[in-house]
């Protein structure tokens, strides 16, 4: 089981204006901040929320953690920034690793 880390999910302007997600627990494509979306290889980022981002706000607070044992958890380090996609507008929400 890879490490779980601290995060927190900025969602997109459109994702606020819509609504937050209501799930606790998703497993979405992510990009490392330096890394073109769809251009280059993406990660599956597994965010389990404590409470739903609809109930925290925006920003929301999640453990996450890369799905495949092969992924560059090493990478998943305080200050990291992702770009993760958000299902419902195809936009991108950003992730920053805190711990």
């Amino acid at each position: 089981m890879s490490a779980e880390h601290l995060a927190e999910i900025e969602w997109s302007d459109t994702q606020v204006t819509n609504g937050l997600p209501a799930f606790e627990r998703t497993t979405d494509p992510a990009w490392f901040w330096e890394d073109a979306p769809r251009t280059t290889e993406g990660w599956s980022l597994v965010c389990a929320f404590a409470e739903s981002p609809s109930q925290q706000g925006n920003p929301s607070r999640a453990s996450v953690h890369f799905l495949m044992d092969t992924d560059p958890h090493n990478r998943l380090h305080p200050g990291a920034l992702l770009r993760m996609f958000e299902r419902g507008t195809r936009q991108y929400a950003t992730v920053r690793i805190l711990t």
